[in-house]
Order: structure tokens, then C-alpha cells, then sequence
């Protein structure tokens, strides 16, 4: 059980990317305990502690909440790897995909239900409802993980479980790497823009407040309204 009197805790997977260092470094200014797991790249925010954890491994969700015992969940992590649906090595390839964007967020919110966390968000995409080539398995692991928040919030309340359904987000160099991506999102965007992650960061910290304790079960847009867009 949580002991409610102590310092509140976040726990960040994926931390090491733009929004996950956002998102640390926000509730780290705000006083509370960061808890950041990463894979291959430390994150470089100050303050904060650092979890080293392969989510693709069996158990490891759960591992990593045990040893938290978080209030607050952000289930940031995501393979992202790009292939074809007849590409080479198509099993092992969605099998690890899966793994970490669809069952290390379960073992975490099963085991954070357990802790009695008070709160669960899971980071989606865009892709869960538009499709992209070389992008079907990472769509297809969004949109179970969508299905999977409403599952989750009716079977593990009192805990709260929400999604945030991102569309595309700056970070250093993404113009200069992908300017035909960046190109045909500004013009498609009805804003114009991409996100920064500090925009994500408090938007989370919005939904997480008191404010939204009546909210649970739902996925929550924020893309600057590309899917207002008919596409045409």
C-alpha cells in the first residue's frame, strides 16, 4: 500500500526521449519524486532517478513499479521501428514491437493497480487511426493500447487509467532528418505546427490533476486537430 504522506512519485518509462525528459523535468520543478526508466540512453535531467530496464523482457513492467511504488504512471516507451508488413524477419520484429508497446504497459498497470497507484497515462499515436506504410505494426500496437486503456480503467479501477493520443512532436533536427514529413504534417495540420514536448508534458500534468478525477477509460486527443482533417 502507498503511503499517501510521503514525497508523490512518478513513474516515467521511456524517459530518455524529448517527452519523457519533458515530462521529468516538469514534475521534478514541481517538488515530486522522479522515477525515470530508459533502455540504451540515459536521460540527462538533473535530479531525477534513473531506472535501467529492458520492458521487452518478461516481468519487467512489473519489476519496475514494484520497485518504484508509483502514485502517478506515464507509460512513454515505444518501439518505433519502421518495416514493411512482408519484410524479413516479420515475427521477431512485432513480437519485441508488441512486447513493449502493448504488454510492459499491462504488467506496469496491473502491478500499479496492485500499489494502488492513483493514476495510469499511456502515450498513443495518430497511427493507432491513420495508416502509414512501414508503420502497421506500431499502429496496430497504439490502437490495441487504446482498447487495452478502456479494459483497463473498468477492470483495475479505483485506479484511473487515461490515453493521450499524440500527433507529431518537434524535437532537435527533425526538420533537417524527415523535411518532406515535417512539410506535408504543417500543411495538413489545421494549426500549422508540431507540438513541443513541453506542450505534452503539461498537458499530462493537466489531465493528471484533480481536475479530471471524474475521467477514466477515455483516450484524449492532442494534434493540433489533424484528424479533423477529411484527408483530401
Amino acid at each position: 500500500m502507498l503511503d499517501l504522506s510521503r514525497k508523490k512519485r512518478i513513474l516515467i518509462t521511456g524517459a530518455s526521449g524529448g517527452i519523457g525528459s519533458a515530462i521529468s523535468t516538469l514534475y521534478r520543478d514541481r517538488g515530486w519524486e522522479v522515477f525515470a526508466q530508459y533502455h540504451q540512453n540515459e536521460p540527462s535531467v538533473l535530479s531525477i532517478t534513473s531506472i535501467k530496464k529492458d520492458l521487452s523482457q518478461p516481468e519487467a513492467g512489473q519489476e519496475l513499479v514494484e520497485s518504484v511504488r508509483p502514485h502517478l504512471v506515464i507509460n512513454c516507451a515505444a518501439d518505433q521501428s519502421v518495416f514493411e508488413i512482408d519484410s524479413v524477419g516479420i515475427h521477431e520484429k512485432s513480437m519485441r514491437m508488441l512486447a513493449i508497446n502493448l504488454i510492459a504497459p499491462l504488467e506496469i498497470m496491473r502491478a500499479a493497480a496492485r500499489m494502488q497507484s492513483e493514476l495510469c497515462i499511456n502515450i498513443s499515436s495518430i497511427e493507432a487511426l491513420a495508416a502509414r506504410s512501414g508503420h502497421a505494426l506500431y499502429g496496430a500496437s497504439k490502437a490495441a493500447l487504446e482498447s487495452l486503456t478502456r479494459s483497463a480503467a473498468l477492470e483495475l479501477a479505483p485506479m484511473r487509467v487515461l490515453g493521450l493520443r499524440l500527433g507529431l512532436i518537434s524535437r532537435p533536427g527533425i526538420e533537417e532528418a524527415w523535411p518532406e514529413g515535417v512539410k506535408a504534417w504543417n500543411e495538413a495540420a489545421p494549426l500549422k505546427r508540431m507540438a513541443s514536448p513541453e506542450e505534452v508534458a503539461r498537458v499530462i500534468s493537466s489531465i493528471a490533476s484533480d481536475d479530471f478525477r471524474w475521467a477514466t477509460g477515455t483516450t484524449i486527443e492532442f494534434d493540433g486537430g489533424i484528424n479533423a482533417n477529411p484527408g483530401w
